[in-house]
C-alpha cells in the first residue's frame, strides 16, 4: 500500500534505542563507537528472532527492550571506563560523585529492584490491556 500512518515506525523504536545502547553509547550522553552499534544491532537483531520463533506478543517484546536498555544502561554507569562528557549547568563534581554513590547504594537495595520488577510488570499488563481493549497500537 502507498499510504503511510503517524504511527507507522513505532514497532522499530525501542529496538533501535536498545541497539545503540546495548553497543556502549551511554544513554546519558557520550560517545559510541560504530562497532558498538553493529554489536548491538546484531544481538538486537538476535533477540528479536528468538522472540518471534517463541512467539511473544508485541507488548512483552516492548517490555524486553526496554529491560535490556534498562539493564545496559545501568551496567555502563556502573562500569564505564570514561564518563559522559558533562554538559553546560552540569552540577559540580561533588554533587554527580553523590548521585552516583546514590545510584550504586540503590542498585544493591533488594527493594529497589522489588519496585522496579513491580513497575515493569505493571506496565506490561497496561499494555496488554490496552492492546486486548483496542486502545493500543
Amino acid at each position: 500500500s502507498t499510504k503511510a500512518y503517524q504511527g507507522m515506525g513505532e514497532p522499530y523504536l525501542l529496538p533501535s534505542i536498545a541497539a545503540v545502547v546495548l553497543g556502549g553509547t551511554s544513554i546519558l550522553g557520550g560517545r559510541g563507537t560504530y562497532l558498538g552499534t553493529v554489536a548491538g544491532v546484531i544481538l538486537i537483531t538476535l533477540l528479536q528472532s528468538i522472540l518471534s520463533v517463541v512467539q511473544i506478543e508485541e507488548a512483552f517484546r516492548q517490555l524486553i527492550y526496554g529491560a535490556v536498555t534498562a539493564l545496559s544502561s545501568v551496567l555502563f554507569i556502573l562500569f564505564a571506563r570514561e564518563r559522559p562528557p558533562t554538559p553546560p549547568n552540569a552540577p559540580g563534581e561533588e554533587v554527580r560523585a553523590l548521585m552516583l554513590d546514590g545510584l550504586k547504594h540503590a542498585l544493591t537495595v533488594r527493594s529497589f529492584w522489588l519496585y522496579l520488577a513491580v513497575a515493569f510488570i505493571g506496565l506490561g499488563l497496561a499494555s496488554i490491556w490496552l492492546i486486548h481493549a483496542g486502545l493500543g497500537a
